[in-house]
């Protein structure tokens, strides 16, 4: 049985398209008045990341951050970890876990749209990251080796990804023994209607 329960179904290609076409827009401009909850440095403060990590991030950076959660609080970030970042966006949330775990750790970023990966690379070089990599490709088939990550980070990406299952099982294939995965989403009460869930600012619009 499928334990993923479908709300307001689309087609497969239009939540990807959507996604698509939305990131390629954020990517240019930013995420600023495309979503109805913080964004940029106000969200990165509500969401209570560390003043002394991302005053060391440039604000032209952290401006494009649009997470819905704050899974750094939760991960054992630690010197000589190896981390991945699924749905890396921007690169925001790669580029603060390689600053808290220091330069002796291997952070890489993931996302399937090009552009997003191609801004997230000049923003790790724009915030002085070296121990930072960005892959372009879809959180249900990651090019990793079996084992080869310490901790799995995601932020807000769970909700967008077709395959559900097979993410899952490709997210815990590319941990280690031991590891951890830390999952930051928005999910919805029975009775949200969709009219309450478009005013929620989604990215498959």
């Amino acid at each position: 049985m499928n334990i993923f329960r479908k709300i307001f179904v689309r087609s497969d290609q239009d939540v990807k398209s959507g996604v698509f076409k939305k990131c390629g827009r954020v990517a240019g401009s930013g995420p600023q008045g495309y979503f109805n909850f913080p964004v940029g440095d106000p969200g990165l403060k509500a969401l209570s990341y560390p003043e002394d990590v991302i005053s060391q991030v440039p604000d032209d950076v952290k401006r494009y951050f649009c997470g819905v959660g704050n899974p750094l609080k939760e991960a054992k970030l630690s010197p000589g970890k190896r981390i991945l970042d699924v749905g890396c966006g921007a690169g925001v949330d790669a580029i603060i876990a390689a600053k808290m775990a220091g330069p002796d750790s291997e952070v890489t970023g993931v996302d399937m749209v090009r552009e997003m990966v191609d801004l997230a690379r000049k923003n790790a070089e724009n915030s002085g990251v070296e121990n930072l990599s960005f892959v372009t490709s879809s959180g249900e088939d990651l090019p990793f080796p079996e084992g080869h990550f310490d901790i799995l980070l995601s932020n807000g990406v769970f909700n967008l990804i077709v395959d559900k299952e097979k993410a899952i099982s490709e997210w815990f294939r590319v941990l280690a023994g031991g590891g951890e995965a830390v999952i930051a989403d928005m999910s919805l009460e029975d009775g949200v209607t969709e009219d309450e869930v478009r005013g929620r600012g989604a990215w498959s619009d």
